[in-house]
């Protein structure tokens, strides 16, 4: 029931398809599909550290930050920290998504507003700017 729903059509198949007259690139259609979810579910497996390292630089978690998502992520240490400084989602493994899902729905605004939050200052790249600018001399 997100603002571009409308957009999205879901049939029978199991496939999504885009009903607009515009030529989506992949970033627009990207775009699109988050901002027309209202939740984010993101699990990494546990296969190696570099899963669990990737809290502060995960793409799927900038995007979904970006549209005001609150996020359910795999209940890693590097998660946890990551939302107690900001706490625009929570950890779980996949037993535990009902609970999560009910935690947010309570909160649901609060867990949105921080997710903006939480893009504008940890994912947004011009927070960064200047710093690689000078780290460059440019």
């Amino acid at each position: 029931n997100g603002l571009y729903s409308d957009k999205i059509l879901n049939n029978d198949s199991k496939r999504i398809y885009f009903s607009s007259n515009e030529n989506l690139n992949i970033s627009s259609a990207e775009e699109l599909i988050y901002a027309s979810s209202d939740i984010s579910i993101v699990l990494y497996p546990n296969h190696s550290i570099n899963y669990r390292l990737t809290a502060f630089s995960s793409g799927k978690l900038a995007s979904s930050s970006r549209a005001g998502l609150p996020i359910i992520v795999s209940d890693f240490n590097e998660f946890n920290y990551l939302f107690s400084l900001f706490k625009f989602g929570l950890t779980s493994n996949v037993d535990s998504i009902s609970n999560c899902l009910n935690d947010i729905s309570k909160s649901y605004e609060t867990f949105r507003s921080m997710s903006f939050s939480a893009y504008t200052n940890i994912y947004k790249f011009q927070k960064y700017h200047s710093s690689l600018k000078s780290f460059f001399n440019l």
